[in-house]
């Protein structure tokens, strides 16, 4: 496969490409909130959007700030179980520091919602899919239990 047609299969990434193909690293650390702005305090960072059946979404330079400024309330603990129903539209990004071919930082933002939890990727196993749907009914049955304790306290 080239590698301007590669497209995110699994999660958590193991690497990294562009459209010239992979780049030799890995992941170095999760990031939180602070530490994302203490590198773009730093200097200049790169963030890349990893979303499974989709490529790589190279953010470009000079819109790093104002995409920044969408994704912040919505960057996860990595360490932390994530409850979707906390962040905006239901979209949590799991944050991590890589370097670039020229040692350029990198902030990698996989993200997790109930639309990718389930993967089609023709892999998947009977188990996996089961798993997935009864995740996703839990999560519906919250949501319906908060939407009816909201309307039975006229909240």
């Amino acid at each position: 496969m080239r590698p301007d047609q590669r497209i995110v299969t699994k999660l958590p990434l193991t690497e990294l490409w562009d459209e010239t193909g992979a780049l030799n690293g890995e992941s170095i650390r999760h990031l939180d909130e602070s530490l994302i702005r203490e590198l773009m305090r730093a200097g200049q960072v790169q963030f890349i959007v990893a979303t499974s059946g989709a490529k790589l979404n190279w953010i470009p330079m000079q819109e790093r700030f104002e995409f920044w400024k969408t994704v912040r309330p919505q960057i996860a603990d990595a360490l932390k179980p994530i409850y979707l129903e906390r962040f905006p539209n239901q979209i949590a990004y799991v944050a991590s520091e890589w370097r670039g071919r020229s040692g350029e930082c990198l902030i990698l933002l996989e993200t997790h919602s109930l639309i990718h939890r389930i993967h089609f990727s023709g892999k998947a196993t009977y188990q996996e899919l089961a798993r997935t749907f009864y995740q996703l009914f839990v999560e519906c049955c919250k949501l319906s239990d908060t939407q009816c304790a909201e309307h039975s306290t006229g909240v």
